[in-house]
C-alpha cells in the first residue's frame, strides 16, 4: 500500500481501480505490455512470480476485455 500511496503522490498519470469480478492482479503498461501476477498455489497471499506478455495479438485481445472491466471498475480511494 505504501508504494501505491507514493505513486499517487509522485504523479497524476497513474490510475488504479478495483472490480469485484477481477481476481488476478495485473498491470497494463502503455497499452502495449501486460504483466500478470501469479500467486503461490500453497499460500494465496504470497506472490510466486510474473508473466510478461508482449505478443501484440494477445495483448490487443486482453486489452479489449480490460477496457470493459476498467469502465465498470470503481476508482481506488486516494487514502487507500
Amino acid at each position: 500500500m505504501r508504494l501505491l500511496r507514493e505513486t499517487h503522490q509522485a504523479t497524476t498519470s497513474v490510475e488504479t481501480r478495483i472490480h469485484p469480478s477481477v481476481t488476478a492482479n495485473f498491470d497494463l503498461i502503455d497499452q502495449r505490455e501486460l504483466y500478470l501476477y501469479v500467486t503461490d498455489p500453497f499460500a494465496r497471499s504470497r506472490p510466486l512470480g510474473t508473466i510478461h506478455v508482449n505478443e501484440s495479438t494477445l495483448v490487443e485481445e486482453l486489452k479489449g476485455e480490460f477496457t470493459t472491466y476498467w469502465q465498470e471498475a470503481e476508482a481506488l480511494p486516494e487514502k487507500y
